[in-house]
């Protein structure tokens, strides 16, 4: 349940980073902030709304993908992981519209200070988290470095 719910959620990831990687020539074209500012919200708003629709149709549509399973308690593992992913999806996402909007304004230290500190300290997280709750605390604590990984890219960024 854990591998198929993760699959699904990065192939959205993917569809996050394109819009990203779109936005990059806009972030580099505009020098200034403000302007790119306008570009980070488009960018994280229209995130928010492809995750959004994908949460509903999930929702709205879960009685018929669990009836698609032949096994019932796997389909609905399969569910249960996937709110969880989406939440960290979602917020990865919009870190990878702030994190082009940093690189564009060759902002690259800090980000990558960050990113160091943080793999020190989720790593070992991560294993004390899978010994302890599983992969149900794995894919928690992933959304949540997801979030948090997010909120200190807004900060760098708002800086």
């Amino acid at each position: 349940a854990y591998v198929f719910a993760q699959d699904f959620g990065i192939r959205i990831l993917v569809l996050s980073s394109s819009f990203a990687l779109v936005l990059l020539p806009f972030f580099s074209r505009n020098q200034s902030k403000l302007q790119n500012h306008i570009w980070v919200k488009r960018g994280s708003g229209l995130i928010l709304l492809s995750h959004i629709a994908l949460g509903l149709i999930l929702f709205f549509g879960q009685s018929h993908l669990i009836h698609g399973f032949t096994n019932m308690p796997l389909a609905q593992d399969v569910i249960d992981f996937f709110w969880i992913f989406l939440l960290g999806i979602t917020a990865n996402g919009i870190g990878h519209i702030l994190l082009s909007a940093l690189h564009s304004h060759r902002e690259l230290k800090r980000p990558a200070l960050w990113h160091v500190i943080s793999a020190v300290l989720y790593i070992p997280l991560l294993y004390w988290v899978v010994q302890g709750f599983g992969l149900t605390g794995a894919a928690l604590l992933w959304s949540v470095r997801s979030v948090v990984d997010t909120v200190v890219l807004y900060i760098l960024w708002r800086q």
